[in-house]
């Protein structure tokens, strides 16, 4: 799928694993230009007859502080599939500017990484 009107992009780190019986939470910090300094848990959660916990739906809550000081608040909610120790995600952002926004999420579970790009919804 291609996506287009990228709008930021950046590297994160996973600064914790939350484990529980029905799902995993990652916890992660980066910096995207526009944003910001960000913080997003994203809750991972199997999808229907899912066994091998290789794909499913995902919520998180983000936050962003700005350069400026101004603080964003943001809901999150999409699918991810995992292939081996990668994940890919791709969420459904609704900012508390009132951007709403696409983003693709690659991440590297034994770096303890992601990559993510922000996609403007026209």
């Amino acid at each position: 799928m291609e996506f287009k009107n990228l709008v930021a992009e950046g590297d994160f780190k996973i600064t914790s694993v939350d484990l529980g019986e029905d799902h995993g939470t990652l916890n992660m910090r980066g910096r995207l230009p526009g944003f910001g300094d960000v913080w997003v848990d994203y809750t991972l959660s199997p999808g229907h007859g899912d066994t091998d916990h290789s794909r499913g739906i995902v919520n998180a809550d983000g936050r962003a502080l700005a350069a400026d000081g101004t603080m964003l608040a943001g809901k999150i909610a999409g699918v991810w599939r995992r292939d081996g120790g990668r994940i890919r995600m791709i969420t459904l952002d609704d900012v508390s500017n009132g951007d709403q926004v696409i983003v693709h999420l690659d991440v590297d579970l034994p770096a303890d990484s992601a990559h993510l790009k922000v996609y403007q919804i026209d």
